[in-house]
């Protein structure tokens, strides 16, 4: 018998209805879904879910990725998320149908790798409007380069701009903001002749734009990935109604023991250098499961578990700390223990080779 545990339960069915929710939202905001796989690593049956709920395309931040999905469902459109590296300018034409850029540089590589794979790739040009990640900063530099693309680069589609929210620099959609993207674009198109495909903003928070109607009309496209995966805490402070939990983790207990709650001795720094306060509850019932910051991240709200009467007292890099006192159920050395997971966790796990993947249709 094969190790089973730690095991990440995978869910597409309600993967597909928590994007039908989200589309549902967004077509009221006038806008299309890219579903953004990368909190997942673009588990292709999720992928596929999402694509089934309406999402026009998918994207993923890493070319092996889109990869590991083109090969399975080659006729899903892909878009890469991350903006592309020189060096795998033919490996993202090869995979990715639409890049997100912000250097001619890179912009000429992509265009030479499609003219050498006899393809035309998709291109949308990005715009640093506050968040202080990736874009072209002056509008000027951003339309001379659109031109350019338009008129000298045959390999390449000039398919649109784009922008991010609350990446880097925590800034949050606005009217004001989205407007100035939609000045770019409109700026661009009046030097090359025509309407561009798509204006795009990401993320998920752009949605919560949508009740009170301070979306411009020419955004035509969101992309979106966490709610999909988990409540969006630091986006808005409801769940989206009706979202289900696609994603489910299972941890082996491997120690189960009466101990004290206080640490005895010389106190220092905890795993990874925690700083970290202790409540004496006297002696508990504790269970050690076989997971760790490694595996689900730094967040202490990465993982929740399923049984509300569990309580975790904490992660090193390997192991988790439940407090099993109060329990209803009566757990055994060997049983596991079921966790909701968050964003931050889903992104670890499915990058861990030591984590086995279960769907359940």
């Amino acid at each position: 018998m094969g190790k089973i545990y730690p095991q990440l339960v995978v869910r597409p069915n309600n993967m597909k209805s928590n994007m039908e929710k989200i589309i549902a939202i967004a077509r009221e905001g006038g806008m299309e879904v890219t579903g953004v796989g990368k909190g997942f690593r673009c588990i292709p049956e999720c992928c596929r879910a999402m694509v089934d709920a309406g999402c026009i395309n998918i994207g993923g931040a890493r070319v092996g990725d889109l990869k590991k999905l083109k090969e399975r469902y080659p006729e899903i459109e892909t878009l890469l998320t991350r903006i592309p590296m020189i060096s795998e300018a033919d490996e993202v034409v090869a995979w990715a149908d639409i890049s997100l850029v912000s250097e001619e540089e890179t912009l000429e590589a992509l265009n030479k790798a499609a003219l050498n794979q006899g393809k035309t790739h998709k291109v949308i040009l990005m715009k640093d409007i506050g968040d202080r990640r990736e874009g072209f900063f002056q509008k000027e530099k951003m339309v001379e380069t659109g031109v350019k693309v338009e008129s000298e680069m045959k390999g390449l589609r000039l398919h649109g701009v784009g922008t991010n929210f609350g990446c880097y620099g925590s800034v949050c959609p606005t009217w004001d903001k989205l407007t100035e993207l939609v000045e770019c674009a409109e700026a661009i198109e009046e030097r090359i002749g025509r309407k561009l495909d798509i204006i795009s903003s990401g993320g998920t928070q752009t949605l919560t734009l949508v009740p009170t109607k301070e979306i411009p009309d020419r955004v035509n496209n969101i992309r979106v990935g966490i709610a999909s995966i988990t409540k969006a805490a630091y986006t808005w402070h409801d769940d989206i109604e009706g979202r289900l939990d696609t994603f489910r983790l299972r941890a082996e207990i491997v120690e189960l023991k009466d101990k004290p709650t206080m640490p005895y001795g010389k106190l220092g720094a905890a795993a990874l250098n925690e700083t970290r306060k202790y409540e004496d509850l006297g002696i508990r019932k504790r269970a050690i499961v076989a997971i760790g910051r490694q595996d689900i991240g730094e967040d202490k709200d990465s993982i929740i578990p399923v049984d509300e009467n569990i309580r975790i007292w904490g992660s090193s890099s390997d192991h988790t700390i439940l407090d099993l006192e109060n329990c209803d159920k009566e757990y055994k050395l060997g049983d596991y223990v079921e966790f909701n997971i968050n964003y931050v966790a889903c992104m670890h796990l499915t990058m861990s080779a030591d984590v086995n993947i279960l769907i359940e249709e």
